[in-house]
């Protein structure tokens, strides 16, 4: 842990409160507060968690100071518009795109490398959609082409362009493991598959139980600040005296044939009576 990712490995009760104030504060100065509070609560029964950070600080470039902030109307996809504070900026040596079905345009930051890519799509699809069938790789080539002179894509102009967004302060957190499950990552979260040999081994059982991420973003007149932590959640289940129950049947009753390996029914049913 010490050596390959300058982490520490640290053994402590997760029933005491002054674990989850440890926590917190560890998440807080490792991304330089913009995460204060982690996590409101901690599982007793918790048998170990793994905590990675992310952080991120980035100026734009000198082109673009002094942004122009001033407040305009957003219009969500439904809902009303709201009235929010914008940040405008403009030069000719900004890459932009405007395409039949999107508007794009790539900011940079003052370290020659980075930039904050924004894309809005234009042709009424809704923008989770538009999202998930787009290929990223491909804008942002087609931005980098455009890096030496703002050609806009449609035209061919030479111009300069002008870009307003909002100004943001973003915090969300979400849980992943269903996320997760549905990529594909299953077995670790079954008790009876999960298997993590090198790392941990012997009695009892362990396995993930769920995966939280919280994220903050911060977009204003300086730059861009970000910050994620991420947990995962291991938990054990202690080895139980052997005993037996009885189930019996003798109401209605739902059944099914189910594939296990394809996790379907092949036929469902109710039973209401058996005569």
């Amino acid at each position: 842990m010490r050596v390959y990712f300058d982490a520490p490995a640290l053994s402590r009760n997760f029933a005491l409160p002054e674990t989850l104030d440890e926590i917190n504060a560890w998440v807080s100065e490792r991304t330089e507060g913009l995460i204060d509070r982690f996590l409101s609560e901690l599982d007793p029964a918790l048998f170990m968690m793994l905590i990675n950070t992310l952080y991120f600080s980035g100026q734009w470039a000198e082109v673009f100071r002094p942004m122009t902030e001033f407040p305009d109307m957003f219009h969500p996809e439904r809902g009303s518009s709201v009235e929010v504070l914008f940040l405008s900026t403009g030069g000719t040596d900004l890459a932009a795109s405007i395409t039949d079905t999107y508007e794009a345009v790539m900011l940079p930051y003052d370290d020659g490398r980075l930039g904050f890519l924004l894309v809005r799509p234009t042709d009424g699809t809704p923008v989770r959609e538009f999202a998930a069938a787009q290929d990223l790789r491909m804008i942002v080539a087609g931005l980098e082409m455009q890096r030496l002179g703002t050609t806009i894509a449609r035209t061919g102009e030479q111009v300069e362009v002008v870009v307003r967004m909002p100004k943001l302060d973003l915090e969300f957190g979400i849980f992943l493991t269903e996320i997760l499950q549905n990529m594909g990552l299953q077995a670790a979260f079954i008790p009876a598959q999960a298997a993590f040999p090198g790392l941990l081994e012997g009695d009892p059982p362990l396995w993930i139980d769920l995966v939280f991420q919280r994220v903050r973003l911060i977009v204003d007149e300086e730059g861009t600040e970000a910050a994620a932590a991420t947990g995962i959640f291991v938990a054990g289940a202690a080895p139980r005296p052997m005993d037996f129950i009885t189930l019996t049947f003798d109401t209605p009753y739902l059944y099914a044939i189910y594939d296990l390996e394809a996790g379907i029914p092949l036929f469902i049913g109710v039973l209401e009576n058996p005569a």
